[in-house]
């Protein structure tokens, strides 16, 4: 992508540069620098438009192509479980593969005053949950590693599985984001800020019966599954 943007800037350039000699004096073009002539006219144009049609065709593709990443939450009792887990899912509703580039996150907790002002990667989170005392099983991040692949068109309910918190845990935590970046099909990078507690207090429902059909759970906060058997969680 850079090199034929240099390459369209600098035919342009020489293309300017001939027009200006084209009206200049025969004695002022016998004089340097107006003397030195690089392609004439019609090469340096000739040369631009085609530079210009390269770079106009590939933001075009890649514009049909671009990945895009959402994400939906959902409060689920599983079947025999004693409390509620709010699960939330990534999905790729573009037209395009993703693949991860990079995943970090933030997390605030209701005792603390200020958010903190720096992201952490994935092998921070243990420790970060000891900072907050949250008790074990309160929260599992599922891992989504670097060249991970998002599949294109994808509903919420066919997402990848990204946390599940657990209803105790539910006051405890002010902030869970999720800052992920993905890379398309031509190489060009996309970054996605996620608030993964989006919604969590407002679709509480206390005393939600259990259900092992999650069907029936609207589709815009539907949970997924785990894509992978190889992916890991960080639980507290």
């Amino acid at each position: 992508m850079i090199v034929p943007t240099l390459a369209l800037i600098a035919f342009v350039a020489i293309l300017v540069w001939e027009i200006l000699r084209t009206n200049l004096s025969a004695p002022t073009l016998a004089h340097y620098p107006w003397k030195v002539s690089l392609l004439g006219i019609s090469p340096a144009a000739s040369l631009a438009g085609v530079f210009g049609g390269l770079l106009l065709a590939r933001s075009q593709f890649a514009r049909s192509v671009r990945p895009v990443i959402g994400w939906g939450g959902t409060w689920v009792r599983p079947d025999g479980a004693a409390e509620q887990t709010w699960i939330v899912t990534v999905h790729n509703g573009g037209a395009g593969l993703g693949i991860v580039a990079d995943v970090d996150y933030q997390l605030q907790f209701n005792s603390e005053d200020t958010r903190p002002d720096h992201w952490i990667g994935f092998s921070d989170l243990k420790e970060r949950y000891k900072q907050g005392k949250l008790d074990p099983g309160d929260i599992s991040i599922i891992e989504l590693g670097r060249g991970n692949p998002l599949a294109s068109g994808t509903r919420p309910k066919d997402g990848f599985e990204v946390m599940r918190l657990k209803e105790s845990a539910r006051t405890k935590l002010k902030v869970v984001d999720m800052r992920i970046t993905i890379a398309d099909i031509v190489g060009d990078l996309h970054q996605r800020h996620m608030v993964l507690l989006t919604g969590m207090q407002n679709e509480y429902v206390p005393h939600l019966p259990a259900a092992t059909d999650t069907k029936n759970v609207d589709e815009s906060h539907h949970a997924a599954k785990p894509a992978a058997a190889q992916e890991k969680s960080a639980t507290s």
